[in-house]
């Protein structure tokens, strides 16, 4: 975890997660120091009480007693102000994470087209091929699959799928398609990503793992 101070001032490269330790710790602080302010105000509560009933107190430790319940809440308000400057550095974090990610994605959306046109190029010039082939062996341009290309008996299936599984595995990982597929996925994520849930997630995430 990074320095929290760092975390807090914002001089630190912080990341949403970071930030979300950060909460969750200073959250625990905040318990224990409303458990010192309660024992610090029972403490002193205490010895007022007996001065007021005759009991021989010495004003430096009621003094020391007033010191201590002072400390414990000034660190509380402290601690207190310190969160809630984190909630707002942790939702700036977030938007800012999410429109980096859609960002990212308008990128590989570019990059995914560039791949599309050069598949679509390749097929083209396939298929002109093909077309040669269906000329060479027809005299003309068939639109259906050539007589003899389908697989007829075993030793022709057997071939067929040899050179299928092939050419498949020849094929750019992951495909087009697949990444087409992933990308409409994310796409469909960060349409329906509020700052508020994805907050909640990660707090919620955090103090599970903590």
């Amino acid at each position: 975890m990074k320095n929290l101070w760092n975390v807090v001032t914002g001089s630190a490269n912080a990341t949403p997660e970071d930030i979300a330790r950060a909460v969750v710790d200073m959250e625990r602080k905040i318990e224990g120091f409303e458990r010192d302010v309660k024992i610090a105000d029972q403490e002193a509560l205490q010895l007022s009480k007996m001065k007021i009933c005759g009991e021989k107190v010495r004003d430096e430790d009621i003094d020391l007693a007033d010191r201590k319940v002072t400390a414990a809440k000034r660190n509380l308000k402290a601690a207190q102000d310190t969160l809630q400057e984190l909630g707002i550095k942790l939702k700036e974090a977030v938007n800012t994470k999410i429109i980096s990610d859609k960002e990212g994605l308008e990128q590989k959306r570019r990059a995914l087209k560039e791949k599309k046109k050069k598949l679509n190029d390749a097929f083209i010039r396939m298929f002109v091929q093909l077309k040669a082939l269906s000329i060479a062996l027809n005299g003309s341009i068939v639109q259906h699959t050539p007589v003899g290309c389908e697989p007829q008996n075993e030793e022709d299936k057997s071939l067929y799928h040899q050179e299928l599984t092939s050419a498949l595995s020849q094929q750019e990982k992951p495909t087009y398609y697949e990444e087409e597929r992933q990308l409409e996925h994310i796409s469909d994520e960060l349409k329906q990503r509020k700052s508020e849930e994805v907050i909640e997630e990660l707090l919620k995430a955090t103090r599970n793992t903590n």
